[in-house]
């Protein structure tokens, strides 16, 4: 606000300095005239033309120097905008990751990524930088408007008169219709995104259905309704400068038929229009950027109402500060239930005890709620009802972060980053902190070693999009060698090995047991009984509580 105020001067001062030149130009003798400017002249004793020369000079070198000062006011200006979008854009990630899973499975993930990204940056481009131009070109306005008050007051009123209702009807017409333009243009972005991502991502189902000609339409129309909303809002940015042009023109008409018949002689109307001219010259530009600052700013009045909703804001907020578990001995859920309505239970009362090295293995239909009891477990769904404890402690869910730190996940889809074998091991590591010989152990562990020795790069070998250059049961035991390189102690498998093949399957279920000869304690879900053949005891779930407990030979005679 000091450096606005500032700049919002030096500007005003910049145009008062033109105008004493404009005055001596035009008015023969003003040097000799002029008392203050007489004075000046004492002390160089030039002549006329001289000392105009040097007030141009002077004027010319105050320029440079006001304009100088205020870029350099323009990007601190513009430096502390970005940080704020910045600034909101990592707190708006954060809050609405630490939403948890419920929220993205309720959320679409375009309209998120929207949020977190599109949102801040048009706060910053199209609120917080219009501000701060609205409030430098008040102050310069003000400023103008007080100079031609102490110059003539009559000048100002028949301005603000002839002026002021042309602004305020302008501003009444346009103010809802960008605002308009603009929430359709944010509501239908995430939408266009939406379409690409699935016809993108659902490559194969789009071309074997032969659909891609429904995907093309539904972008095409969309696309279409933005250019409507796009035109229409870059057209009313074209009108306030119209309005303007136009309204000043007007003002000098009426200035030039007040200045006729109140003014004696032609020279005081000369130096009227000449101080109104350079006035206008510096009003106009002023005005037209108040005007579209003020549009602007009622256009992206929705980035506000987004970040200060309370979706966007975060319910349980993990302690990342407690310190994490450093071993692991037990867990034990006494009396677990949830729901994610009013009307269903998913789980109800549900006991169960994990201990050190133990291999359990949970099945049931789908449904039946054993992906939402290990969702639980991982701390990704909150505890509604129940106790849990791990190695005798009370835990709850905003203390998950310290559990978290001891077990890894492996999914039926492993997300792999378009990077190299070696990154996807040592997730989110810094590449200059990875333990490469680490890596290796893990792979070694995960059964993986001999294969990825035999790429041509190694370790470092790219595994494409999404882990596109591995196969399934590959991706799968780069999962779990990922697991074991952030240091987990317990591995939970979620429908590891449904979408495999029957020798992949097998490939997968030994580096299982390979792992479990290393004192790991695993629990898998998991619709092949196969994938259960080294498990301690099998536990079936039906309708949100346990059924049966099984041992592998027992369950696979029933299947027999």
């Amino acid at each position: 606000m000091i450096l606005l105020a500032v700049n919002s001067g030096l500007e005003v001062a910049g145009l008062g300095a033109i105008i004493p030149l404009v005055l001596v130009v035009l008015e023969e003798g003003a040097v000799s005239s002029n008392e203050w400017l007489r004075q000046v002249n004492s002390v160089f004793h030039l002549s006329e033309n001289q000392f105009i020369l040097l007030i141009g000079v002077s004027v010319l070198l105050f320029l440079l120097i006001k304009n100088i000062i205020s870029i350099y006011i323009g990007y601190l200006q513009s430096k502390f905008t970005f940080e704020l979008q910045g600034y909101f854009s990592q707190n708006l990630f954060r809050a609405f990751y630490k939403r948890g899973l419920l929220y993205f499975k309720e959320k679409n993930s375009t309209s998120v990524l929207r949020n977190i990204n599109a949102v801040p940056s048009s706060f910053a481009t199209g609120v917080v930088l219009p501000l701060i131009s609205f409030l430098t070109e008040v102050i310069v306005i003000i400023l103008v408007a007080g100079g031609l008050l102490w110059y003539d007051p009559m000048i100002l009123g028949i301005l603000a008169l002839v002026i002021g209702p042309t602004f305020g009807l302008l501003y009444t017409f346009s103010k809802n219709r960008v605002k308009f333009y603009q929430e359709q243009i944010h509501a239908l972005s995430p939408k266009l995104a939406q379409i690409a991502f699935e016809a993108i991502y659902g490559f194969t189902d789009v071309k074997i259905t032969g659909t891609e000609e429904h995907f093309f339409e539904r972008h095409s129309e969309i696309q279409n309704e933005m250019i409507k909303h796009y035109t229409g809002a870059n057209t009313f940015k074209l009108v306030p400068q119209k309005v303007i042009e136009f309204s000043m023109f007007l003002g000098v008409i009426t200035i030039m038929i007040y200045g006729i018949f109140h003014y004696n002689n032609r020279s005081e109307l000369i130096q009227l229009i000449g101080v109104f001219a350079l006035a206008a010259y510096r009003v106009i530009p002023s005005v037209n950027r108040f005007m579209m600052a003020i549009m602007s700013i009622k256009s992206f009045e929705y980035t506000i109402e987004v970040m200060e909703r309370k979706d966007a804001q975060s319910i349980h907020i993990a302690n990342n500060e407690i310190p994490a578990f450093q071993c692991f001995e037990s867990l034990e859920v006494k009396g677990l239930s949830f729901s994610f309505n009013e009307t269903t239970s998913v789980l109800k009362d549900v006991d169960f005890s994990l201990k050190k090295g133990e291999l359990i293995g949970l099945i049931g239909e789908s449904g039946s709620g054993k992906s939402t009891f290990m969702n639980i477990l991982l701390g990704f769904y909150p505890i509604q009802d129940g106790v849990m404890k791990v190695n005798g402690e009370d835990l709850s869910f905003k203390d998950m972060s310290k559990w978290q730190h001891l077990i890894g996940f492996v999914s039926q889809d492993v997300f792999m980053k378009d990077a190299s074998v070696l990154e996807n091991i040592a997730f989110g590591v810094e590449k200059d902190e990875v333990d490469e010989v680490k890596a290796w152990e893990c792979l070694r562990l995960a059964s993986l070693e001999e294969l990825i020795k035999s790429l041509p790069q190694g370790i470092h070998s790219p595994m494409g999009e999404r882990g596109g250059q591995l196969s399934g049961g590959q991706r799968q035991r780069i999962g779990i060698a990922r697991a074991l390189y952030s240091g987990a102690k317990v591995l939970f498998f979620d429908e590891a090995t449904s979408a495999l093949d029957h020798e992949t399957e097998q490939e997968v279920t030994e580096a299982i047991h390979h792992l479990a000869q290393s004192d790991l304690t695993m629990v898998i879900i998991a619709h092949r009984y196969t994938t259960l053949k080294y498990c301690s005891k099998i536990l079936e779930m039906k309708n949100g509580s346990w059924y049966k407990e099984h041992t592998y030979e027992s369950l696979m005679k029933q299947v027999i």
